[in-house]
């Protein structure tokens, strides 16, 4: 076991420091030791550690600092790789690979899950060259959800994890992003015309149909319908551990909350978009029910889109939390949408969400065009029920087309269909010039 597992101790009190090197160095452990925390950041720049034990209260650097310090390599990377512990090993040589075949890769590596680094994730998010985060883990999933956080939706965030205890190779990593993870920055227009947005509840984040069962993947079918309909934005529900492989499929941007779902798959609810996303804002009370995020669709203008998923009693919280951004409507429009669960008081349904949202000047992007509910009914649900509705408002949307998507040739995907609605735009955004 020994020098197989590297690990670094810190700490002021020097006798201290010798007895915790005696007994793990009697564990089999590679022990280097570090008497202030200048000592430590100057060892974790020179060596990889799998682990470090610091004191935190120390002078000078303080232990909270020396754990949030992490060692970065290559700072004009394009693709930067977040990797803790013993992935962080595979990822070195990833970052090689990548640089042999081309790709400008680079790593960010916390030394500490717990404060996680998320100023220094943000600032690089904030860089211009980045243009996008892979999380590396052995496991399902949990590190990602931290570094979406902290990205903040500025920028693409992928995932790939092993389970099991099998830690994921260079090779197999590489292979997956050079098929996958080429995130297609938008070149953004002086100002957009038209755009498309998509609503989209998609059935336990797409893992009803498989190609072993069923010859063909819902997730794989999923990216398709939203790229053969050309889906600008999309406002997903259900997503689970999917939106990263949807949004990389797609080369779009992603953001989502940190909430796992009730199976403990991944977040609910995300927004996909073709255009970088600004800001993320989520209600405190409410990350499984709602994500919003400002998206900038071109130089010159900003967009709110709103993903939801409700049990109903959730609603009024969202609402107020959002009624701020709601009010700036005419130069920053918004579109909300998701999967209501109720039906709306037009179709002879009860639910508190569309009166809500009529009476605050949204307009229903369905039902607005096809008033007649006999001979349109829009069903978004195979139940035969419209529980997913789009909500849009600002004065400088023109809604000029709205359908509902429910079949496809190789088999649809999910329980519920797809709304996509189409925008004419008129409008700008004060002060934003890109």
């Amino acid at each position: 076991m020994e020098n197989q597992f590297n690990i670094l101790v810190v700490d002021d009190e020097i006798i201290n420091l010798e007895n915790i090197r005696h007994y793990l160095s009697k564990q089999g452990y590679s022990i280097q030791i570090a008497e202030n925390g200048y000592v430590a950041m100057e060892r974790i720049d020179t060596n990889h550690f799998d682990l470090v034990v610091t004191d935190l209260k120390m002078e000078g650097v303080n232990g909270t600092q020396v754990m949030a310090y992490s060692k970065e390599i290559l700072p004009d990377a394009e693709v930067i790789i977040t990797a803790y512990g013993v992935t962080s090993r595979t990822s070195k040589k990833i970052v090689d690979l990548a640089r042999e075949s081309g790709i400008k890769m680079g790593l960010h590596r916390p030394i500490t899950l717990w404060p996680f680094p998320v100023d220094r994730i943000s600032e690089l998010a904030d860089r211009d060259n980045v243009k996008a985060f892979i999380s590396i883990e052995m496991s399902v999933g949990q590190m990602v959800e931290d570094v979406r956080l902290a990205v903040n939706g500025k920028k693409p965030t992928y995932f790939y994890g092993r389970t099991g205890g099998i830690i994921p190779t260079p090779e197999e990593v590489l292979a997956d992003y050079s098929d996958h993870f080429i995130p297609t920055a938008a070149d953004l227009e002086e100002e957009l015309t038209s755009l498309t947005a998509g609503c989209w509840n998609i059935w336990h984040g797409g893992k009803h149909y498989t190609v072993d069962e069923n010859g063909w993947d819902s997730r794989e079918t999923i990216a398709e319908i939203l790229r053969r309909e050309n889906a600008d934005v999309v406002m997903m529900q259900e997503t689970y551990s999917s939106g990263d492989f949807i949004a990389a499929e797609l080369g779009y941007y992603f953001a989502t909350t940190v909430d796992w779902d009730y199976l403990n798959q991944g977040s609910n609810i995300s927004v996909l978009s073709r255009y970088p996303i600004k800001d993320l804002y989520v209600q405190n009370g409410s990350p499984f029910m709602n994500v919003g995020v400002k998206v900038a669709i071109s130089k010159t203008q900003d967009m709110y889109v709103m993903s939801n998923w409700y049990g109903i009693q959730q609603f009024p919280a969202v609402f107020e939390f959002h009624e701020s951004r709601f009010s700036e409507s005419d130069v920053v429009p918004t579109l909300f949408a998701g999967d209501f669960n109720a039906v709306p008081h037009t179709d002879g349904g009860d639910s508190p969400a569309s009166l809500t949202m009529l009476n605050a000047g949204f307009t229903d992007a369905f039902r607005s065009l096809y008033p007649d509910l006999d001979a349109f009914p829009g069903h978004t649900h195979r139940g035969g029920v419209r529980i997913d509705q789009l909500y849009h408002k600002g004065a400088g949307l023109l809604n000029t087309s709205t359908r509902i998507v429910s079949t496809w040739p190789t088999g649809f995907p999910s329980d519920h269909y797809l709304i996509l609605s189409t925008f004419d735009l008129d409008y700008s955004t004060p002060g934003v010039s890109r």
